[in-house]
C-alpha cells in the first residue's frame, strides 16, 4: 500500500514490503514538488495535489524495477506530476493529473514507434518498456 501524508516540510509514506533503491530519491523530489507554493512559476501554476503524489508512487510501485534508471519528476502547471525517462533513444512520459488520472506517451527515436494511452490500460506495456531500459549503474 502506498499513501503519502504531509507534514510541514516533509513527505511521509507508508510502504509495505522491501524498500526499492528508487524510493527514497523519488520521495525526496516529490516532497520538493509538494511544497511548491501556488503560482510557483509566476504564471499561475497550481500546487501539486496529494492525489497526484499518491498516484505517482502507486504507478512506480507497479512498474518500476529496482535496477533501472530512475524517473525524472516535473510538476505540471495544473497541479499534477509528470514522470519521465529519456535514455537510449527511448522517451517514456507518464503524466498524472491532480485528479489522479494518468496518461502515457512512449516514443522510440531509433525505430519511430510511438504510442499514447491511458494508465492503467497500458500498465504491462509501461513495465515492458522500463524492463528493457539499460540497467542503472
Amino acid at each position: 500500500m502506498v499513501q503519502a501524508q504531509q507534514r510541514p516540510g516533509e513527505l511521509v509514506v507508508e510502504w509495505s514490503g522491501e524498500e526499492p533503491s528508487w524510493l527514497r530519491p523519488a520521495l525526496s523530489i516529490l516532497a520538493e514538488l509538494w511544497v511548491l507554493p501556488e503560482n510557483w512559476n509566476s504564471y499561475g501554476a497550481r500546487t501539486v495535489s496529494k492525489l497526484a503524489i499518491d498516484t505517482s508512487l502507486a504507478i512506480l510501485r507497479e512498474v518500476m524495477l529496482d535496477n533501472r534508471p530512475r524517473a525524472q519528476f516535473v510538476p505540471t502547471v495544473r497541479g499534477g506530476v509528470q514522470m519521465e525517462w529519456h535514455t537510449g533513444g527511448i522517451d517514456l512520459e507518464i503524466e498524472v493529473e491532480p485528479s489522479g488520472a494518468a496518461s502515457v506517451f512512449f516514443g522510440d527515436r531509433r525505430t519511430g514507434e510511438e504510442w499514447e494511452d491511458d494508465y492503467p490500460a497500458c500498465q504491462a506495456r509501461v513495465k515492458d518498456v522500463l524492463s528493457n531500459l539499460p540497467r542503472a549503474g
